[in-house]
């Protein structure tokens, strides 16, 4: 489903950016009531082909409908969402190529449009390994602005086809990466010895492990052996139907990643 690579160095992550959050005295929280944010969506349509005035004509109603999901979504965050530009590429090879990492570098290096605020989503083939993959927003220091964004299989849209992801929350989940969030089952049930407790950095999101809830909406164990896995959680991988909510604790994170590495102009 999500393909979106937890980082080796989560642990040194995680340190590093609670070092910043200590440091940053004036960091904007979810209660001040001036934060509204809204993000600009490059649409970077990858196909084989020349795309007909229907094709794309289809293409814009689903950009409609996945914004209107999102903006739904995130209604208790500061983000909101809107389509900034579409791009029509034909590339055979970056179509079903994306899934590759060198792939996708040559693809992002050529394409990517804005700065770190602009979100650009590439659309291509690439169910055969995942239905969408963000990079975080502690990767642009080391990767770059270009290489920065969020793969998304066609089928992954509103409409698309996808099985237990073809409802548009696929992105939903992929944003919340994009915003500096990790799954809610991120190190399982298992300490970090050099970084105990890490987890999705999030407190009140209870630790679990992805076999325990995973891909099924019913109440699960956590960790602590109660029935409070967050199975409604959008960074969950239970079904499309069942994920409905952020939690206070993941909105406060997704703003002071934002004020930290994504939208300086933001503090």
């Amino acid at each position: 489903m999500c393909g979106t690579p937890t980082p080796d160095d989560v642990g040194m992550r995680e340190w590093a950016f609670r070092e910043l959050v200590a440091q940053n005295t004036n960091l904007k929280t979810l209660h001040h009531y001036k934060l509204v944010w809204s993000v600009p969506i490059i649409w970077q349509v990858i196909s084989d082909h020349q795309l007909t005035m229907i094709e794309q004509g289809r293409l814009r109603r689903q950009f409609n409908d996945q914004i209107s999901i999102m903006n739904d979504a995130f209604v208790d965050t500061p983000f909101s969402f809107y389509t900034s530009d579409i791009v029509y590429t034909v590339n055979v090879d970056w179509f079903t190529g994306m899934v590759h990492d060198d792939t996708a570098e040559e693809a992002k290096g050529a394409l990517h449009r804005g700065d770190n605020w602009a979100l650009n989503i590439y659309l291509a083939e690439v169910s055969d390994l995942f239905y969408g993959r963000a990079t975080f927003p502690m990767d642009l220091a080391r990767d770059g602005v270009d290489q920065d964004g969020i793969t998304l299989d066609y089928g992954s849209l509103p409409g698309g086809g996808n099985p237990n992801g073809g409802e548009g929350d696929v992105l939903v989940h992929e944003v919340g990466h994009w915003l500096g969030l990790y799954h809610t089952f991120q190190g399982g049930c298992l300490d970090d010895d050099i970084f105990p407790e890490v987890g999705d950095g999030v407190d009140d999101t209870p630790a679990h492990d992805l076999w325990v809830s995973g891909r099924e909406c019913a109440p699960s164990q956590s960790c602590a052996g109660l029935l409070d896995a967050p199975i409604h959680n959008h960074m969950n991988y239970t079904p499309d139907s069942c994920r409905d909510e952020f939690t206070e604790g993941q909105i406060e994170r997704m703003i002071q990643q934002t004020q930290l590495y994504r939208c300086i102009n933001c503090m």
